[in-house]
C-alpha cells in the first residue's frame, strides 16, 4: 500500500515538471490505462496504474483551476468591473495587492474570471 501511495505521489511531481498539461483526451486514455493495468492484479502493473492515477489527478485538478483564466487575446487590455474586495491588501515593495470578486463587467465583450488579482 505504501509503494503505491509513492507511486501514486510519483506521478503527481512527475506531471509538475511538464511544460505544457496533458489534454483532456489523454487523460481519458490514462484512465482507461489504469484501469487495466489494476485488473492485471499484479504488483509492478499496481504500481504503474497509481503512478498514472497521480499524473491524470493532478492534471485535472489543473485543468479546474486554469479554466477560469484570462483568455490570451484580452491580455494587456483595460476592462472596467464593478466587484468586491476579497482579501485584506497585501503590501510589497512595489505597491499593494489585493483579491477582487467581480460582480460585473462594464466593458463590452470582454470577459474575465469570477475572482482576480489587483496590483498598483
Amino acid at each position: 500500500m505504501r509503494c503505491a501511495i509513492l507511486a501514486f505521489l510519483a506521478g503527481v511531481c512527475w506531471l509538475q515538471t511538464r511544460a505544457e498539461l496533458l489534454s483532456p483526451a489523454y487523460l481519458a486514455c490514462a484512465l482507461a490505462v489504469a484501469l487495466l493495468l489494476f485488473a492485471l492484479r499484479k504488483y509492478a502493473a499496481t504500481l504503474l496504474a497509481a503512478a498514472i492515477l497521480g499524473a491524470a489527478w493532478s492534471a485535472w485538478l489543473a485543468h479546474i483551476a486554469l479554466a477560469e483564466a484570462l483568455p490570451r487575446e484580452q491580455e494587456g487590455r483595460d476592462v472596467t468591473v464593478v466587484g468586491t474586495v476579497d482579501s485584506l491588501p497585501h503590501e510589497f515593495d512595489g505597491g499593494a495587492r489585493f483579491n477582487l470578486r467581480v460582480e460585473r463587467v462594464l466593458t463590452p465583450e470582454a470577459t474575465v474570471p469570477s475572482r482576480i488579482a489587483i496590483s498598483w
